[in-house]
Formats: structure tokens, sequence, C-alpha cells
């Protein structure tokens, strides 16, 4: 299994956004990137607290990108939309975690 890491899952997701395809098309690709992401980061053998580190850094690049100027305000919301799934997902992984005994 290739190595998940918050560098390439944020340049995958701006490279989407900053594309000439239409927006719902964008739209669909973030939504798709971002549930593969969701997939690869549950299934890899990576220890929690390394998953949570991913999680980590691709929060703050997404966090930083979907407020930038230097973006149209098109492309800060598809971002903003993949950092919203991201944060469903730190919720998710949160809810499911066992209680400490």
């Amino acid at each position: 299994m290739a190595s998940i890491t918050a560098h390439r899952v944020f340049s995958e997701l701006v490279t989407i956004a900053q594309s000439n395809a239409g927006t719902l098309d964008r739209h669909a690709r973030i939504s798709q990137r971002m549930e593969q992401f969701k997939h690869d980061i549950v299934r890899s053998q990576h220890p929690d607290a390394a998953k949570g580190n991913i999680i980590t850094k691709l929060r703050g690049d997404l966090e930083i990108a979907a407020n930038s100027p230097a973006l149209s305000p098109e492309r800060r919301c598809l971002l903003a939309e993949a950092l919203d799934t991201l944060t469903k997902l730190r919720t998710e992984e949160t809810d499911a975690s066992p209680e400490p005994g």
C-alpha cells in the first residue's frame, strides 16, 4: 500500500480546485478524493498517532488555503468543502474510539 502523506493529498486537492473543469465536476472530484483519503487512512497500517498527525497536517494546510486571498473565492470554497469533510472524519474517528477502561 502506498504511503499516505498529507502533502500529496493536499497537492491533489489544490490541483482539482485549480483545474479548468466545471464547478460541479470539481466538487465531485474533491468529494471523491476526500472519500478515498478517508478509506485510505482507515485501511492504513500507520499507528493511530501517525494517522492523527496526517489528518492534523492536512487540516492545517487546508485551513490556510481555504482562507488564502491568493485563491479565488470559488477555489477557496472547494478547499473549505474538503476541510469540512476532514473535520467530519476526525469527529467520526473520535466517536468510534473505545472509551478508556
